[in-house]
């Protein structure tokens, strides 16, 4: 008698939906944060460790230093700090950080009903900081068109493109130096090392707005393509900077584990957002009743001219935008 054996057959559930790739994204952006967070506050603390034992004023220095980068964020002093000291105790530095972000990005949440507008106010508050300054270095772009497709939705994968090359390591790293190091050689110093971790605290609680947003723009669409690609992109410039930052403060031991995290992270926030533009509804064919550019198309269709970008996007075949014949067709 003839043994059954199971035919090979293609899973009814096997095709894998935009849904569930978005919550793998998800998922993966908020573990990979979460360790590097972990290793990135291992390394403060062991770094502010070898100060413990210093000169009462060579310490007084290293506290005013990263009260200095507190207060970057916070200048009115808002939020009450720990009375502790940052050196004895670096668990206080950490807390006290990631309290003054909480409260601006609960600002940032009550500051407006829109969700573009709220993570632009949120994205303001939190600028990238300076290593070696008290002072904060830039402000990152909002909105739509402040990245462009190729952050998200470029024409090669998802794991190559301009945003992939932004994403690799610039050689040579940047020195760091503010203040001598116990161990000679070492290019870690207290205040690059926390100016590190509130960089990754920064890109954590802005990456959580924009997935949140994304999100629920899934399940209901209201975002624009180029507000989907401003969310993703502010985050992935984000990550880009933490990764640099890493490299140039962490020790050499720790900066591979932390910069894969945030790869790991760039690339889920990436997908998130392809996802979230492949869940929209499917374009509708129109024609142009007159001749006209893509701005006058813009505000005949949408009521907006800067939604122009847009439409040339989306319709590569009109060789020439300032011309649109009557009666072509466009998505």
């Amino acid at each position: 008698m003839r043994q059954w054996k199971p035919s090979r057959i293609t899973p009814f559930f096997g095709a894998t939906s935009s849904r569930s790739l978005a919550e793998q994204a998800l998922a993966d952006i908020s573990s990979s944060l979460d360790e590097a967070l972990g290793l990135s506050e291992s390394e403060l603390g062991k770094t502010l460790g070898q100060w413990a034992d210093t000169a009462a004023n060579i310490k007084a220095r290293v506290e005013t230093e990263l009260q200095g980068v507190l207060d970057v964020l916070d200048s009115g002093r808002s939020v009450v700090r720990s009375v502790l000291s940052y050196v004895d105790v670096p668990a206080a530095f950490v807390a006290d950080a990631q309290a003054i972000v909480r409260g601006l990005q609960s600002d940032a949440a009550s500051a407006s009903s829109s969700v573009v507008s709220a993570f632009g106010v949120l994205s303001t508050a939190l600028p990238l900081l300076s290593l070696t300054a008290p002072e904060a270095v830039k402000a990152y772009a909002t909105g739509a068109g402040a990245y462009g497709p190729a952050w998200v939705s470029g024409p090669q994968s998802a794991l190559s493109g301009k945003a992939e090359a932004q994403l690799a390591l610039r050689v040579p790293r940047p020195a760091v130096a503010t203040i001598p190091v116990p161990d000679a050689g070492s290019a870690r110093t207290p205040q690059g090392v926390a100016v590190t971790h509130v960089t990754l605290l920064e890109a954590q609680t802005t990456a959580q707005a924009a997935s949140e947003a994304l999100k629920a723009d899934m399940a209901s669409p209201a975002l624009t393509p180029g507000e989907i690609e401003g969310l993703a992109g502010n985050v992935r410039a984000r990550l880009d900077d933490a990764l640099h930052y890493t490299a140039a403060a962490l020790p050499q031991g720790s900066v591979h584990p932390v910069c894969e995290r945030l790869r790991t992270a760039a690339r889920a926030m990436q997908q998130l957002a392809e996802a979230a533009l492949n869940a929209r509804p499917p374009l509708a064919i129109r024609t142009a009743g007159l001749a006209c550019n893509f701005h006058l198309l813009a505000h005949r269709l949408y009521g907006d001219f800067t939604r122009a970008d847009e439409l040339r996007r989306i319709n590569p075949q009109v060789r020439n935008p300032n011309f649109i014949a009557k009666d072509q067709e466009l998505l």
